[in-house]
């Protein structure tokens, strides 16, 4: 089933119960949507070697070929667009939640609207940096390592890039619902 089976709409339920703080909301939220994402494990473990052998085989080819390394200017692309490309996802499964009417189920849970988009966007942050991780770990390994405090800097800055990208894929995910059906074929074949 998409987005999300029977079993974990009723784990996700029987997390929120009575809770009192809204952490605890955000925190089911963002727990069921990596519920979802790791589900299909074997299709993003086909996209990241994907990514990783493009990475790996266009800039080794690519820095023979031109007079500077290729994979410096290379690696950080392939890992933002990877960064993007999961985060974005997150608004793929809006919109086919809202067609399928699983929004509305997620609307009646104890959650205020602040809790279930705070929730979602901080699970898109993470699956963003899940999926970039194995690049970045590539393009260290090739490269060369940074420091603690860098690494740390470069976790954080992908981590607000992914958020960003999966609340700018909600907002559209959302737009594409209030929009009317000529509209929506246009926008919808563009973003997604």
């Amino acid at each position: 089933m998409w987005p999300a089976s029977r079993s974990t709409s009723i784990t996700l339920r029987a997390e929120l119960g009575d809770r009192t703080d809204m952490i605890h909301g955000v925190r089911a939220v963002v727990e069921h949507d990596l519920r979802v994402f790791c589900k299909y494990r074997f299709t993003l473990a086909g996209l990241i070697s994907m990514n990783l052998a493009d990475l790996l085989i266009m800039g080794v080819v690519f820095t023979r070929m031109v007079s500077f390394n290729y994979f410096q200017f290379l690696a950080p692309g392939v890992t933002a667009t990877g960064l993007f490309a999961a985060a974005f996802l997150i608004g793929r499964e809006v919109n086919m939640e809202t067609r399928r009417g699983y929004n509305e189920y997620l609307l009646s849970l104890p959650l205020r609207r602040s809790e279930l988009v705070l929730g979602r966007v901080t699970a898109g942050g993470v699956r963003g940096i899940i999926y970039a991780t194995p690049l970045l770990i590539l393009a260290m390994l090739i490269l060369k390592f940074p420091t603690p405090a860098q690494f740390g800097l470069m976790l954080f800055a992908m981590y607000l890039l992914s958020m960003g990208i999966s609340g700018l894929a909600i907002s559209l995910a959302v737009a594409l619902r209030i929009s009317n059906g000529s509209q929506r074929q246009g926008v919808y074949s563009t973003c997604y």
